[in-house]
């Protein structure tokens, strides 16, 4: 068993196959990468949901801001078609990269064992 920070990593099974006491490589797995459900917290599955879940919410907040930024810009362009033109541009392209993004979720979610 390995303490850090507060962590604990033990083998994934406590009791050894072979009986003699001595680990194998399948007793020492940190990961459960077996196929069945993976809802206790353990699995490369469960893993991918969580980086996956992390991108969506950084993408969310970036384009939320970036919205924010370039309303922002058009409400203090005044009468300075150039600025009010850029700041359109930037809320359509915001607007493209999350619909990218969405196909993007759609596929990895698919890719995922387990689908949808």
């Amino acid at each position: 068993m390995l303490l850090i920070a507060g962590f604990t990593l033990t083998p994934a099974a406590m009791t050894y196959a072979d009986g003699d006491g001595a680990l194998s490589d399948d007793d020492c797995a940190i990961l459960d990468c077996s196929q069945g459900n993976n809802t206790d917290g353990s699995g490369i599955k469960y893993i991918l949901d969580i980086i996956l879940n992390v991108l969506t919410f950084g993408v969310g907040s970036a384009a939320v801001i970036g919205f924010i930024i370039s309303a922002y810009q058009y409400i203090t362009a005044r009468d300075n078609s150039g600025q009010v033109l850029k700041a359109k541009t930037r809320m359509l392209q915001i607007v493209i990269g999350l619909a990218i993004y969405a196909l993007f979720w759609v596929v990895i979610k698919l890719l995922l064992p387990g689908g949808i």
